[in-house]
């Protein structure tokens, strides 16, 4: 995936291509920003969300798991996507998603966003 909102500093903008080169150079990860400051995540590994809003995972070599915040904060919004042909596990890390420990996303293409109500992750 790549950004498509370009920065109208050039020298700004030569600096985030440079840190995308290098994030996907070092881990098989690219971060992307949007119009509306929505960062996104491209992987291929298991990944544990941070401050970012949103974490695609290709998981066309195999299953994978993305790990939700350990301590999240109520209104804490993310959105987990699968981007290949096998399973993609969310992991609630202690807070359960619509009463369960972990969620499948199993299709390819499939997406769902979360927001954690202050005692667990719901699927909104």
């Amino acid at each position: 995936m790549k950004r498509t909102l370009t920065h109208p500093d050039p020298r700004t903008e030569l600096i985030f291509r440079e840190i995308e080169a290098m994030i996907t150079a070092v881990s098989g990860t690219s971060v992307t920003t949007t119009s509306n400051n929505e960062t996104i995540v491209v992987t291929t590994a298991n990944h544990t969300m941070g401050t970012e809003s949103a974490v695609y995972v290709d998981t066309s070599a195999g299953a994978r798991t993305v790990y939700l915040n350990p301590s999240p904060v109520k209104g804490d919004k993310y959105k987990v996507g699968n981007r290949g042909t096998n399973l993609l596990t969310v992991n609630g890390m202690g807070r359960n998603i619509n009463g369960d420990a972990t969620l499948i996303i199993q299709y390819e293409y499939s997406t769902a966003q979360l927001q954690y109500s202050g005692t667990e992750w719901q699927i909104i």
